[in-house]
């Protein structure tokens, strides 16, 4: 390899272990039991964030404005329609895409989209 063209100004080694979580919000609502810790933004739109859910907690109802890709990093992830994603499995939604999820034991997500979800209804 010819380390004089190598260039890594800038890169970060982020673990979930030791992050100070924040409060999750969608569409200005915040969200009981999720934690979200921002990871990168680009100018134009895209984002990436871990997303913590903890036991027990089910999301709001939300339409998904883009494409958004879920990486499970640990735990499982349980969608509306009884579909479950478990740890290194990545599930994409499509714009328009509608639902909820939940987990039983908890899990830490890697989320990247390049618009943020709108709420649908609360308490479905």
């Amino acid at each position: 390899m010819n380390t004089n063209v190598v260039d890594l100004t800038g890169r970060e080694l982020i673990s979930p272990d030791d992050v100070d979580w924040q409060s999750m919000s969608v569409d200005g609502r915040v969200l009981d039991g999720i934690k979200m810790y921002p990871l990168t933004t680009t100018p134009d739109g895209w984002q990436s964030y871990w997303m913590k859910l903890n036991p027990g907690v089910r999301s709001i109802m939300h339409r998904h404005s883009a494409v958004e890709m879920i990486a499970v990093m640990r735990g499982s992830l349980e969608d509306c329609d009884g579909a479950t994603f478990n740890t290194s499995e990545v599930v994409v939604y499509p714009e328009g895409s509608t639902h909820l999820l939940s987990t039983h034991e908890g899990c830490i997500l890697l989320v990247v989209e390049s618009k943020p979800s709108t709420v649908v209804a609360e308490g479905l």
